[in-house]
C-alpha cells in the first residue's frame, strides 16, 4: 500500500480541518489487514501505531496492538 507524504494525509476531506488524528487508527487497521493476510509487515504498522499513541491510556486499540506484538 502506498503512503502519501505526511502533509497530504492530513488533508483527508480537503476541507482545511486538521485530520492528523485519523492517521494512528489507519496504521492500526493496516496492521490488522496485513495480519489477516499473514504478512510480516503487520508488526511494522502496529509498532508505528504504538509510537504515535505512546502516551495514550485506556484505548482498547493500544491494548490490542500491544497484545498482537506480544508486549502484554
Amino acid at each position: 500500500m502506498h503512503e502519501a507524504p505526511r502533509g497530504k494525509r492530513t488533508a483527508i476531506f480537503l476541507d482545511d480541518v486538521p485530520s492528523y488524528h485519523l492517521y494512528a487508527p489507519v496504521l492500526y487497521f493496516q496492521g490488522l489487514a496485513h495480519e489477516g493476510l499473514k504478512s510480516p509487515d503487520a508488526t511494522q504498522y502496529f509498532k508505528q501505531f504504538l509510537a504515535i499513541k505512546a502516551k495514550g491510556a485506556g484505548d482498547p486499540m493500544i491494548a490490542d496492538a500491544r497484545r498482537r506484538l506480544g508486549l502484554n
